[in-house]
């Protein structure tokens, strides 16, 4: 074996020298190779809020042609009267003709009562919940319940209140009791009985729940301290005595039931009261029912807007057949209107955007202040969305074809926004646990749970309450409270 080492001596040396910068590329390949991903942490998206006022819708309009538009009337219905004939020159928004419209006003008045209906049970819910109103349920119901334990409180530590003897053989008549006890104190209050120059010839030193000195009565009933009670003495009274007035009576034979009766009435006070509360939930989805009546009842508007058809654009009416009596089915083209051809923009939002965007409402275009003309008052039946008309305002380099990005302003009512706290965050950033929704804000890279009001819907939105926090998880599906995260 020596023999061998001796003769292979350069050649073990030069190995072990491989094998060392072997291990030490691998050790360094190791440390390049990064740490993977801990359990707990989460990528997550953040979201930024913005007030709610200031949001507006981006979307993508058509540069269209307005010349030679087609009359096609959105609904069907026998013709009542005809306002114009072929070969006319209308303006836009002229009337061309009308058709019967009793359905759809029976409509119109069911959908008000629909109205009406939501927002009478929406208001009834904020009235019962609104613990700031006397008149209130929940607050009549607080009102009732603190009288109640209030009222069982006061029994218990008024019930049969009697004076004690320090001497159990004492045979001397005992002090009488009376008034109310109206302290929140528990204890005993001891009676000194020491003569004295008072004109029954003693006073008493008391000490205990409370202290103080008081001549002793035989002839009326005196004030024993500062919490309501008074004591007068039998005309056999003796000096040198001691008594003590437990608060409560623990000895009364009636203790353990008051007692009973004023631990139900503290457990029972917020039971009744969470009975009477209004969950966040419950007026959000009041609120929801409001806003659906709404849309229901702007629509049967529409649909009876839609029993009066006028000109689109203004131009030449050709091809313009219709007479009084006739049947026009919707949806069909009845006539052309050919004009000078100026551009309009075309874009389609979904049906739950309808609530916030109007005719009149500002847009933006390049930078460029626009204004929606028209928002129409169906579904298209081939895109499944509201379509929208903008005038192009001043803006001279847009090519008929092509498409652009507008931004549209958002309209909301008094009856969506109802703090100017809300604020608009995705829907997806709701996390509903038991009778709380929640929000995950983000502090040092890590998530914690903040509870919110939910409001209004907004489509893919929706506004909440009572959130201070600018960044939010975006998606709170999977998160978990004080989870560590890395942001996207």
């Amino acid at each position: 074996m020596k023999k061998f080492v001796k003769n292979n001596k350069k050649k073990i040396v030069i190995g072990l020298v491989v094998l060392a910068v072997m291990y030490k590329i691998a050790i360094g390949l190791k440390s390049e190779i990064p740490e993977p991903q801990t359990a707990e942490q989460l990528v997550v998206d953040i979201f930024t809020i913005n007030e709610h006022k200031t949001k507006s819708l981006e979307t993508l309009c058509s540069v269209n042609a307005s010349s030679d538009i087609a009359v096609i009337p959105e609904s069907s219905g026998k013709v009542k009267s005809v306002f114009v004939k072929d070969g006319s020159v209308v303006k836009k928004g002229q009337k061309l003709f009308s058709m019967e419209n009793i359905q759809q006003q029976v409509t119109v008045g069911n959908a008000k009562v629909s109205v009406k209906s939501a927002e009478l049970a929406l208001s009834d819910l904020l009235k019962k919940n609104d613990a700031s109103s006397k008149n209130s349920i929940l607050n009549q119901t607080i009102s009732q319940q603190k009288t109640f334990v209030e009222n069982a409180r006061n029994a218990y530590l008024n019930h049969d209140l009697t004076a004690y003897p320090e001497d159990f053989d004492e045979t001397s008549g005992a002090p009488i009791i009376s008034g109310n006890y109206t302290c929140d104190n528990e204890g005993v209050y001891n009676l000194d009985i020491y003569g004295s120059a008072a004109d029954s010839g003693a006073s008493v030193r008391l000490s205990g729940l409370e202290t103080g000195r008081f001549s002793v009565s035989t002839d009326y009933a005196v004030p024993m301290g500062n919490c309501g009670l008074e004591i007068s003495f039998p005309s056999n009274f003796k000096k040198n005595k001691i008594w003590t007035i437990a608060i409560p009576n623990i000895r009364s034979s009636s203790h353990f039931a008051s007692k009973k009766t004023y631990e139900a009435a503290l457990s029972g006070k917020d039971i009744n009261i969470n009975r009477i509360e209004i969950s966040p939930e419950q007026i959000s989805r009041a609120r929801a029912q409001v806003s659906q009546a709404r849309l229901q009842l702007s629509s049967a508007y529409d649909m009876l807007s839609k029993t009066v058809v006028r000109a689109a654009v203004s131009g030449t009416l050709s091809g313009f057949n219709v007479n009084n009596g006739d049947f026009t089915t919707a949806f069909s083209e009845i006539a052309r209107i050919k004009s000078v051809g100026d551009l309009e923009l075309v874009s389609y939002i979904n049906a739950d955007e309808r609530d916030y965007i109007f005719v009149g409402n500002k847009a933006y275009l390049e930078g460029s202040e626009i204004t929606v003309t028209e928002v129409s008052p169906t579904i298209d039946t081939q895109t499944k969305k509201i379509k929208i008309t903008l005038d192009v305002g001043q803006e001279n380099n847009l090519v008929e074809g092509t498409e652009v990005s507008c931004h549209i302003d958002r309209v909301f009512s008094d009856n969506d926004i109802a703090e100017k706290d809300g604020k608009v965050i995705p829907l997806s950033a709701i996390s509903i646990i038991g009778q709380n929704s929640y929000v995950f804000e983000i502090i040092e890279n890590k998530a914690y749970k903040k509870i919110v009001e939910v409001g209004a819907l907004l489509g893919q939105d929706v506004i909440v309450y009572g959130l201070e926090s600018e960044i939010i998880i975006r998606d709170a599906r999977a998160v978990r409270d004080g989870q560590e995260l890395i942001l996207k």
